[in-house]
């Protein structure tokens, strides 16, 4: 794999979290599980950083998608899957959501992704997070904490494929 320079993130995961709560709420009518915050994020990083990847890789695909990174956020694996610690110890009701409409395909993106994700239960969210290898390579079940970090090109290289 080659060393390349990652462009800025499009957002920080904390507004990133704050804006899917606020979507879930709205669509839902009630505050959204820890899980499934925490599932809706990860996979939103990797279908976006996948798809991105493929875009700028295909000179078929009109346009150019040089945020591959919808955060920087450090990732990790945890029981219940990845985890990402900065929104996991946040509260996320005070942030201001214009940086997540500052892109309107990458918005539009996201809303797509979260009609989807949000209609998994949370479970079913982490049993598919635990079939990732880019999981199943980092946690360790014997460990007493869990938080080896998840390296994001490594997640986002396995979404690639799958897409």
């Amino acid at each position: 794999m080659t060393n390349k320079t990652v462009a800025a993130p499009y957002t920080d995961a904390k507004v990133l979290g704050a804006y899917v709560s606020s979507f879930y709420k709205l669509k839902y009518g009630r505050e959204i599980s820890p899980i499934k915050l925490q599932k809706s994020l990860v996979f939103l990083f990797a279908y976006w950083g996948a798809f991105a990847r493929k875009a700028n890789s295909d000179k078929t695909i009109e346009g150019e998608y040089k945020i591959e990174y919808l955060f920087h956020n450090k990732i990790e694996a945890w029981t219940y899957g990845y985890v990402i610690p900065d929104v996991h110890n946040e509260k996320l009701t005070e942030i201001d959501f214009t940086a997540v409409n500052k892109d309107i395909e990458i918005k539009k993106f996201i809303d797509d992704m979260l009609n989807d994700i949000l209609a998994v239960s949370d479970f079913r969210l982490v049993d598919i997070s635990h079939e990732d290898n880019s999981w199943k390579k980092n946690y360790d079940p014997n460990a007493k904490i869990h938080n080896i970090e998840v390296k994001k090109e490594e997640l986002i290289n396995e979404y690639t494929a799958k897409i």
